[in-house]
């Protein structure tokens, strides 16, 4: 398809570097050493630092959302930014994004060409089949790894064993419900359950290990510090003297190690400091700049300067015809000389 005329100005006038110097043109002003640093948020445009400026060039290769995209930078009269699709027709786009392995067909949704899942309710694609993925064990987390169904064991989770003789019942490592047995308990177990107390004493409680420390919001300062919480199982001893027995949450608070290399928080950086040029008629040198990492240090984040290859960048000059020497020297190509 054609692309719209906006785009092919837009493309022109990228590539020739002509324009105002608002970087309305797709060349930004910002100087730039890395690819990486002339992202412009348009998913669309090839962006790259080309002679130390950002160019960010459309593509419309990488409008494949559906078919028949083309990348508009930006329209401001139409309200327009990244791909825009214009027309459909049913046979090329039942051609081109129907594919039985993913469970899917290609229809038009008015002027757009979609992707629409052949997969009813509660099914998932798998291996090219519509399944459902559910084995009806409450201890395994049911999901579709693209070839097949994975029942994978749901952790420390409460569950019910169906056997009377067991207490706090929860999902095992391999995907099982099991519980303590009355025995364990130093309990009888008769046909209402586990029993023979007398006193609340009778009546054994169990505590588990902590779990994992569950710690806060990724790259923040809450990432160094958190919770791990265990189950306490306390019994008391019921009128009919059968054990009867109440879980609770106990909760304490953890930290990272001491030497860990978590991120809690965004890098910081200086601006770039003047160009170190070695001698009056030099035309390129580096010029660099700070910056601090924040990582945890147990509890605490604590800040560290790093040598980082996007703290240096090149910088030039031109310095012919500049004074050199009190003999009346001047910089010719870079070097100071005698006329």
């Amino acid at each position: 398809m054609k692309a719209p005329a906006l785009v092919l100005s837009l493309f022109a006038t990228s590539l020739l570097g002509c324009g105002d110097d608002d970087g309305a043109t797709g060349e930004s002003d910002a100087g730039c050493a890395r690819n990486e640093e002339c992202a412009d948020l348009v998913g669309c445009t090839d962006d790259r630092c080309v002679n130390g400026f950002c160019v960010n060039q459309p593509a419309d290769e990488l409008c494949v959302d559906a078919l028949g995209g083309s990348c508009v930078p930006e329209d401001p009269a139409r309200d327009l930014r990244g791909c825009i699709y214009t027309a459909c027709e049913e046979a090329s786009c039942a051609e081109a994004l129907t594919d039985t392995g993913l469970c899917q067909v290609g229809r038009c949704d008015g002027d757009t060409c979609v992707a629409v899942s052949t997969c009813g309710e509660g099914e998932s694609c798998c291996g090219g089949e519509c399944v459902r993925c559910d084995d009806g064990n409450p201890c395994t987390t049911d999901v579709c790894d693209g070839d097949g169904c994975l029942f994978v064991p749901a952790g420390d989770t409460v569950c019910d064993d169906g056997d009377p003789c067991t207490l706090s019942d929860s999902c095992q490592e391999d995907g099982t419900c099991g519980g303590v047995t009355c025995e364990a308990r130093g309990l009888s177990c008769g046909p209402e359950g586990c029993g023979g107390c007398d006193e609340d004493s009778d009546c054994m409680a169990m505590v588990t290990d902590f779990g994992p420390c569950m710690f806060g919001a990724a790259n923040t300062p809450a990432a160094c510090t958190g919770t791990q919480t265990r189950t306490v199982s306390e019994g008391s001893c019921s009128l009919e003297g059968t054990c009867v027995f109440v879980d609770r949450t106990e909760t304490q608070s953890c930290r990272q190690e001491p030497d860990s290399d978590v991120r809690c928080g965004a890098d910081e950086v200086t601006a770039f400091g003047v160009c170190d040029y070695e001698s009056t008629c030099d035309e390129e040198a580096t010029q660099e700049r700070m910056r601090s990492i924040f990582r945890c240090a147990g509890e605490t984040c604590e800040s560290r300067e790093v040598s980082d290859p996007r703290d240096v960048r090149m910088c030039s000059r031109d310095t012919d015809g500049s004074a050199c020497s009190s003999s009346g020297g001047i910089c010719v190509g870079g070097r100071c000389r005698t006329m």
